[in-house]
This record gives C-alpha cells, sequence and structure tokens, in this order.
C-alpha cells in the first residue's frame, strides 16, 4: 500500500486546473494540503484511513465524491459543498447524517454498512433519487413528502419494522 504524505497532497492540490482526483487505497490519514484544490469537481479518496474531512470542506466546486472504506465518524462541513450530487461515506463509521441535511444537490447517496440508528435529516433532500442505507441499525424510516424524488431504496439489513413511513 502506498503512503502519500501532507507534502504530496499540497504539491497535487496546487495543480491550477486540476478537476479529477483519485487517491484510492494510498495509506491517506489526513486531507490537510488537499484545500488548495479548488477546481476539484471529482474527488475519489476511497480505502484510506481518513478521519477528518474538514480541510476539503471549502471545495465547493465537487459533484461527486467518494470516502467509502475509512475511518470517518461525522461529516461536520460538507453541507459547504453545495453542488455536491453523488456522495458515497459508505463503509465508515458514522453516526449521523445530520450534516448533510443542507446538501440539497445530492441525486445519489451511499451510507451503508455504517452506524446509524435514525436517517431523518435527509427527508430535506428533495432531489435525492438513489439512497442506499443497508447495514446500519436504522428502526424507523423518515418521513418522506409527496415531493420526494427517491426512485431506488436499498434499506436491506436494518431493523425496520414499519414501511407507513414510505407512504408519503
Amino acid at each position: 500500500e502506498t503512503k502519500l504524505s501532507q507534502a504530496d497532497l499540497t504539491i497535487i492540490a496546487n495543480l491550477p486546473r486540476l478537476k479529477s482526483l483519485t487517491l484510492q487505497k494510498c495509506g491517506l490519514t489526513t486531507l490537510n494540503g488537499l484545500e488548495n484544490a479548488v477546481m476539484l469537481t471529482y474527488l475519489d479518496l476511497s480505502g484510506n484511513a481518513i478521519v477528518d474531512i474538514s480541510p476539503i470542506t471549502g471545495l465547493t466546486q465537487i459533484k461527486e465524491l467518494y470516502l467509502n472504506e475509512n475511518s470517518l465518524q461525522l461529516l461536520t462541513g460538507i453541507s459547504n459543498m453545495s453542488r455536491l450530487s453523488i456522495l458515497n461515506v459508505s463503509n465508515n463509521v458514522i453516526t449521523t447524517v445530520a450534516d448533510l441535511a443542507g446538501c440539497t444537490s445530492l441525486t445519489e447517496l451511499n451510507i451503508s454498512n455504517n452506524k446509524l440508528t435514525n436517517i431523518n435529516e435527509i427527508t430535506t433532500l428533495h432531489g435525492l433519487a438513489k439512497l442506499n442505507f443497508a447495514n446500519n441499525s436504522v428502526t424507523t424510516l423518515p418521513n418522506w413528502d409527496k415531493t420526494c424524488g427517491l426512485i431506488t431504496i436499498d434499506g436491506s439489513y436494518n431493523n425496520i419494522t414499519n414501511l407507513e413511513p414510505l407512504s408519503g
């Protein structure tokens, strides 16, 4: 497994026209140094050991963000990414989706394989078409209203006992 340092990230982030960056399984533990990559629209940092996303929450051009298979507990500041349409944070240890409430451009969200017991905050995401929250500990579905745009839902392997909230 490759190990990139903060200095390496700083060098990458200073490429003025960089729009897409994939650093899967590079041994990253920090995102410090990436805050200057302000032109990024696509960022894939899957399979690292990242615990804090705050250094990249100012990257407001990002449309696709892949942070699956890391060590994230929180998504603090992610709502700053107003253009974010696809987010994958599966296979982490996230306990709340409250920070996603402001991500109103989201169309696809994968929050599977985390430590979630409640996903009520995502009812504000009216543009969400695809939701995967499988393999969590969710017991109650949110009350989605008639403006809900969900087309695909995967809630497998949770403890849901009532599907009434899906009736809108």
